[in-house]
């Protein structure tokens, strides 16, 4: 049975076909380990590379939010861009950079949903990180056909994330 990454109009597009194209763009692909690892990694490094400097994109957002004098809510995503730097340097699947990472994530939007809930801006904040949000399992699951396509979704994360904390921190947050 083919797996396909998504339709248009045209038909299915298989991710054999995108996996092909990657390739020849130059997105080489590392084969997984039998663990699902890529030798004790959870990415391959030219990935985890991608991921690191895509990472650097927090501070725009954490430097908006400084700007617009949010400076509690600014501490979100610039420390999410330390953890993230700190950890996709060297993405380790057992390390506790790793664990950091996530739970500064996870804690860190919880202060900033709350913080905002009542936000001038709140639905179309929510219409991205819901974007976001969404990437991360899709990028879990295509990391297992391709490392690249995996990368790419969880690119989504970080871009419409920190497309996210730039719309809220544009209104007024009470």
């Amino acid at each position: 049975m083919k797996k396909y990454l998504f339709r248009n109009k045209y038909g299915i597009i298989p991710i054999k076909k995108i996996i092909h194209m990657l390739d020849k763009w130059g997105f080489r692909d590392t084969p997984v380990d039998k663990d699902g690892l890529y030798g004790g990694l959870v990415l391959p490094l030219p990935q985890a590379h991608f991921l690191y400097r895509l990472s650097h994109i927090s501070l725009i957002s954490g430097t908006y939010g400084m700007y617009r004098g949010y400076y509690d809510l600014a501490m979100v995503p610039i420390g999410i861009y330390f953890t993230s730097i700190n950890y996709w340097k060297y993405p380790k699947a057992t390390s506790i950079r790793r664990y950091v990472d996530i739970s500064y994530v996870i804690l860190s939007f919880t202060y900033q949903h709350t913080r905002t809930m009542y936000a001038e801006n709140m639905i179309p904040y929510w219409g991205f990180i819901l974007m976001a949000f969404l990437c991360y399992p899709l990028g879990r699951y295509f990391k297992n056909e391709n490392a690249w396509i995996g990368t790419f979704f969880h690119s989504g994360c970080h871009i419409f994330s920190n497309i996210a904390n730039i719309i809220i921190y544009s209104g007024e947050i009470p």
